[in-house]
């Protein structure tokens, strides 16, 4: 009876806050496609938050998250704090916590829309979602945290089973950090793929094929199991085990883990690690394509995101002379639009392709109280029809992975059902839709997938997985070589197709690649570093001699910061020896310092032999990020009149700041 009170009490207290509480409308939520939470970068999207809310199908790549930049005061924490994987600061969600009534009403319009809109009910037959009102409408009403509660939203969506139906908690980016792995599940271990180029010191070496078996003294498999899986919302069990990995790297910033590593001999090391947002990874750039020789061509689309790629692909195909072979490599494509992969398709047929097929719910009220059965709204697959131009003919082969998501998987269904193309490689993710998106209190958000997708001839994908012709995975071993199982069976199906030998090809191109997403490129890192400082040195010059004071403004906080993620924070290089010798005052940020210093006096002292050069250059970076800051407060605070003399200390130290930094490979 209490239950049951509680439950009614609780829907009264929503529709009575009806007219007082403003939501955005689903209908035009879908119309728009930058609804959704702020965006950032890929990679690669994820369970912590996705790059866009897209409205086309759009799946960011979760393999990384991007660090952002400093708070403005670049300070850190000095103690060394526990917290477990996906946790943000409690402190900072309780300034912000719900009342009773928006965390009731946020829930119950979750509901009611998945309740109406859910495309998938049939693959959940055990799931009653009815019930599912009725056990969590009395938690979410008890008072709690809002990081609690979204945790609770994340619990009760992830029974749904399906990878583009998920919650996503407010963004809380200050409070976040994360260990510097890369990581994968390679069977039941979750082995590190690649390093932070400046965590390099700070990890055992030869990071990348290393098992980590322990966080803070907890297993992993416990910590997947109690901690994550229960929330993460996922297709299938490998989408649900590459979105997993990515959270549980993830923790408070600033907090310090005690990581547990194991190699292929099951020797154990034990290094305590910062969860940071100054771990960067290299990006991963959209379009790759490279010529490995006699004719094949190897091309990585790592979204389809970007409306330009049709023509990126006819451009730089059309450079490669007498292509006979391509590889197209779309392990890390997080999706974006189905129509992008189309137009790629486009350029490999000389007669019309299938697309997916579709089917959408159609909700009748009328039909309903007749006691009928709902029915489905169903579209035939579409023709993909080839390019004007004169198309690629020769044969093809894709590599796939877990990481292939949403409209990349489109893009591999259309090819596979065409017999277009050898697909080669582990299943994908197997999870493709149309979200309708919704708006959650406090500044969270939801979609929930409203279009059940499969292949041409009907086959279902979403909740398996393309499954590849030739499967092929990577091992521990083969991480810990540094070697791709995937590209070398590719290369051996397309050598043989066209009757060549593989000695003689370059693998240059692909090695590096290869290396840079391992985080073995540190002279890259630090030379994009003073490349975009250049860049916003430069444009600060400009808009000086404009007098643009707000542009000025801009790109002085822009040098800042660039020399902050890249090398500096706000710890200063007299203090870094202290804080190394003082373990009571042990702080993780100025050991990441510490580790890009030690890169760049390897890299400045191969180059000239000059341990001068390398003080120096140390203290140029400190006064150009310190005149940069300063021209910024100055105006902040409009303290106007001290420009002048802030801009002119710039302008002195950067000749010799550039001279001794292009001492850094580059």
């Amino acid at each position: 009876m209490r239950k049951s009170m509680m439950i009614a009490a609780g829907l009264g207290m929503v529709w009575g806050l009806a007219a007082a509480w403003t939501w955005a409308d689903a209908s035009n939520a879908t119309k728009t496609p930058s609804a959704g939470p702020p965006t950032t970068q890929p990679a690669k999207p994820g369970p912590v938050q996705p790059a866009a809310l897209s409205t086309n199908r759009s799946e960011q790549s979760e393999s990384a998250i991007k660090p952002a930049s400093l708070n403005e005061q670049g300070q850190r924490k000095t103690e060394a704090t526990k917290t477990e994987p996906g946790v943000t600061s409690r402190a900072a969600q309780d300034r912000h916590a719900l009342t009773a009534e928006e965390r009731i009403a946020g829930f119950v319009r979750l509901w009611s829309e998945i309740r109406y809109n859910f495309a998938f009910f049939e693959k959940v037959p055990d799931l009653n979602w009815d019930k599912t009102l009725e056990e969590y409408l009395p938690k979410v009403s008890r008072p709690q945290s809002t990081e609690d509660y979204y945790r609770l939203l994340q619990r009760c969506v992830a029974a749904l089973r399906d990878g583009h139906t998920s919650v996503y908690p407010p963004s809380s980016p200050a409070d976040r950090g994360r260990l510097p792995f890369r990581l994968e599940m390679i069977g039941e271990k979750v082995i590190i793929t690649g390093v932070a180029p400046a965590a390099s010191y700070a990890t055992p070496k030869r990071a990348p094929g290393l098992e980590i078996t322990h966080i803070d003294g907890r297993a992993v498999a416990e910590i997947l199991d109690q901690d994550i899986y229960p929330r993460v919302a996922a297709s299938t069990v490998q989408d649900r085990d590459r979105r997993a990995v990515c959270e549980l790297v993830v923790g408070e910033e600033g907090s310090v883990a005690a990581v547990r590593f194991r190699d292929l001999h099951a020797r154990t090391s034990d290094v305590r690690v910062a969860r940071l947002q100054a771990w960067q990874f290299p990006d991963i750039p959209r379009f790759e394509m490279c010529d490995l020789g006699q004719g094949i061509v190897y091309v990585a689309m790592n979204t389809f995101g970007d409306r330009t790629f049709g023509s990126q692909f006819e451009a730089a195909l059309k450079t490669i002379s007498k292509p006979r072979g391509l590889i197209i490599d779309v392990r890390d494509n997080g999706g974006g639009s189905s129509s992008v992969g189309y137009a790629v398709i486009s350029q490999l047929i000389d007669k019309p392709l299938q697309s997916s097929r579709w089917k959408t719910r159609q909700y009748m009220p009328a039909f309903r109280a007749w006691g009928r059965k709902e029915a489905w709204h169903e579209e035939q697959p579409h023709a993909i029809n080839p390019s004007k131009e004169a198309p690629f003919l020769g044969p093809v082969v894709v590599l796939t992975s877990p990481g292939t998501v949403s409209a990349a998987e489109d893009f591999v269904v259309a090819l596979k059902a065409g017999r277009r193309a050898t697909i080669i490689g582990r299943k994908t993710a197997g999870t493709t839709g149309q979200p309708l998106l919704i708006k959650l209190p406090g500044g969270g958000s939801a979609r929930i997938c409203t279009k059940w997708d499969s292949s041409p001839d009907g086959t279902e994908f979403v909740g398996v997985g393309v499954i590849p012709d030739v499967e092929v995975g990577p091992t521990q071993q083969s991480i810990t070589d540094g070697k791709d199982p995937e590209l070398d069976k590719a290369i051996e199906v397309l050598t043989g197709k066209l009757g060549i030998d593989a000695y003689g090809l370059s693998f240059d191109a692909v090695r590096k690649r290869r290396d840079r997403l391992a985080g073995k490129d540190d002279p890259l890192i630090l030379a994009e570093m003073f490349k975009a400082a250049k860049a916003e040195y430069d444009a600060l010059v400009a808009a000086y001699g404009k007098q643009d004071i707000p542009s000025v403004g801009n790109h002085s906080e822009a040098l800042r910061d660039v020399l902050r993620r890249g090398l500096l924070p706000a710890a200063r290089l007299d203090r870094l020896d202290a804080l190394r010798k003082d373990k009571g005052q042990w702080d993780q940020q100025a050991e990441y310092v510490h580790c890009r210093l030690e890169e760049l006096r390897r890299q400045i002292k191969s180059m000239s032999g000059d341990e001068k050069d390398f003080a120096r250059i140390c203290q140029l970076i400190v006064d150009v990020e310190d005149a940069a800051d300063e021209i910024h407060d100055c105006i902040r605070d409009s303290r106007l009149q001290r420009i002048p003399d802030q801009f002119n200390r710039l302008t002195r130290l950067w000749p010799e700041f550039w001279k001794l930094s292009s001492k850094v490979p580059r």
